[in-house]
């Protein structure tokens, strides 16, 4: 967080890969997948889109595998602003809606309003695209 406050994105990006090597050296599964969501933001503020992907979609297989639902929903939220950034709109909009079902009552308004909006351009952006 200090790294980010500062502006410094690279290193903040490297202690988070650090955090991830380490809880998967020690069998962490929750420690090792929040890192990669860390990581995945921080690849997506950087425009490192395939990178991010690749990291969110790590993080939300091993979330799911664990059975952790809002983890899950932490992760697809992710790969759903992931996919917008790239214009894949069918899977931005695939994964928006499961992140709200697996997130639906632990979200505040404003989260679950953000993803609803985020949903819906990505509606109209695939309703555009296919004519």
């Amino acid at each position: 967080q200090a790294h980010l406050e500062l502006g410094e994105r690279q290193e903040a990006l490297e202690v988070c890969r650090e955090l991830e090597t380490h809880f998967a050296s020690v069998k962490d599964v929750e420690g090792e997948a929040d890192a990669l969501l860390a990581v995945g933001s921080l690849l997506m503020l950087e425009e490192s889109f395939a990178e991010a992907r690749a990291a969110a979609s790590k993080a939300q297989i091993m979330l799911s595998e664990e059975g952790d639902a809002s983890g899950e929903g932490r992760a697809l939220r992710l790969l759903a602003e992931v996919y917008a950034k790239v214009e894949q709109h069918k899977a931005a909009v695939r994964a928006g809606e499961r992140s709200r079902a697996l997130l639906r009552g632990e979200e505040t308004a404003a989260e679950e309003a953000s993803m609803l909006f985020l949903v819906a351009q990505e509606c109209v952006q695939l309703a555009v695209q296919e004519g």
